[in-house]
């Protein structure tokens, strides 16, 4: 058999190599990004094909490229592609990106390290004198060539499925330093790499030797690197996802902080209305006494100026809006005094939905968190307005709240939620977090609208 087609062979296998390590790559990207940025009726497929697509075809164009740029160019492709399909969160997307190719790279450079020191052993093996010699290679290069296949696929598998098991918290906005902390040990072993294969390249044109076969401990130093860099990579991940477990926990401690807070002031105001209604009805005795003992001495524009004046002591006591329940009564009449004071029309059609399951005291943290947010809103422009209404349609009970706002509102594409324009994200914007919670309890959910210059919030709470 002629040189040419031998030649041939080799070339065969090793375009389906070429072709099945893109495949495991976009494989193995595809189920990373689909982990991490999944939402409904994405294409998600979509990252992967883009990338398979992208490499091959620039392995196949007359010009050669070099592996690091094709693979370069692939990360950036996938990356772009990743915007294009998914909404929001673009630095998840761009961990993804950077950790995935840092992962693969170092991944295929620890499986050639255990790759060419079998393959040459090999070699070495083969009896030279047999007259099928060139037998023996081809099936000796088709064996070896699927060894580094399963090594590289489990060299890159591994971390990735590892590292997708390990990042909890897929979906949480990370601040731009979080992001940062988190690319830096990817970022370090894409460096790491590339300056290393470009000091065997300056050293092979220099010397005409390949730098690893000039020290045969070059292989373990090489493996030991990119396996310090690949842990670290998962090191920082595991570390960081300890440290968001710990925010989270003090998030939810916070919450649960603020709401006994809003409770116990709930219970203030109900306790203090009621020792001014039993202080009334103490000294209606001597309002009477006096009233009668005017009446008597027919200081009649007396009286009624006295009258007058109990009147508006009774007046006091009473609510502007009636909602059927203490509680509730406390928290709208106390947001309503709130938004008069700072010239914010207020309109309540709220009832408090009795003989359900309801607990007054979950009411009333929903209650507080949405007006609280609405008259926040409202008051940084002019005109500010907020109303409330609610109604009970067979099991479902439907809590409405509107108001003015200025300005724009970014929205999370992850929760829904809007996002907090205080510094401290982590504590401040809990209100609607605190408020879905509570829903939840009840089977419900919320819903956010927003128009030109309203904000339109419902609450759906399921009732028995």
């Amino acid at each position: 058999m002629n040189a040419e087609t031998i030649e041939g062979y080799y070339r065969i296998v090793s375009i389906f190599y070429t072709i099945g390590l893109q495949a495991m790559t976009a494989f193995f990207l595809d189920k990373m990004t689909r982990a991490f940025l999944k939402q409904k009726n994405s294409k998600s497929y979509i990252v992967g094909i883009v990338y398979f697509v992208s490499v091959m075809l620039m392995y196949f164009i007359p010009y050669e490229l070099e592996n690091t740029v094709v693979y370069f160019i692939g990360m950036i492709v996938s990356f772009l592609a990743m915007l294009c399909i998914y909404r929001g969160n673009t630095q998840i997307k761009l961990f993804v990106s950077v950790t995935f190719f840092a992962v693969r790279w170092l991944g295929l450079s620890m499986g050639s390290c255990i790759y060419i020191p079998i393959s040459d052993a090999a070699q070495n093996m083969i009896d030279t004198s047999s007259a099928e010699l060139w037998k023996y290679n081809f099936i000796l290069y088709v064996g070896l060539t699927l060894f580094d296949f399963v090594v590289n696929c489990i060299f890159v598998g591994i971390p990735v499925l590892f590292i997708i098991k390990t990042f909890v918290y897929k979906k949480a906005r990370y601040s731009f330093k979080e992001t940062i902390f988190l690319l830096v040990p990817a970022i370090s072993g894409l460096l790491s790499y590339v300056i290393m294969r470009s000091y065997n390249k300056v050293y092979e044109n220099m010397l005409g030797i390949d730098l690893y076969s000039s020290s045969p401990y070059f292989y373990l130093f090489r493996f030991l690197s990119d396996f310090i860099s690949l842990m670290t990579i998962i090191v920082v991940i595991v570390l960081f996802q300890n440290l968001e477990q710990k925010k989270q926990e003090e998030q939810k401690q916070y919450r649960l902080q603020s709401q006994i807070k809003d409770i116990q002031s709930h219970i203030s105001e109900i306790e203090s209305l009621y020792q001014r209604m039993r202080g009334l009805k103490h000294d209606i005795k001597n309002h009477v006494t006096t009233v009668k003992s005017l009446m008597e001495q027919k200081n009649y524009d007396e009286a009624s100026e006295y009258l007058s004046s109990m009147n508006k002591a009774a007046e006091i006591l009473d609510h502007h809006f009636k909602t059927g329940n203490p509680i509730t009564d406390v928290i709208i009449n106390g947001k309503y005094n709130e938004a008069v004071k700072k010239n914010i029309k207020f309109q309540s059609k709220f009832a408090f939905p009795v003989d359900t399951n309801i607990d007054a005291f979950d009411l009333s943290i929903i209650l507080n968190n949405a007006l609280e947010n609405a008259i926040e809103a409202s008051e940084k422009g002019a005109n500010g307005f907020v109303s409330i209404e609610s109604f009970r349609k067979k099991n479902t009970y439907l809590l409405m709240v509107e108001n003015s706002y200025c300005g724009s509102i970014e929205m999370d594409e992850t929760s829904g939620l809007p996002l907090t324009s205080k510094n401290d994200a982590n504590f401040h914007g809990m209100g609607l977090t605190n408020l879905r919670e509570v829903t939840k309890k009840y089977y419900g959910d919320i819903e956010i609208e927003l128009t030109k210059n309203s904000f339109h919030l419902t609450i759906m709470i399921m009732i028995e």
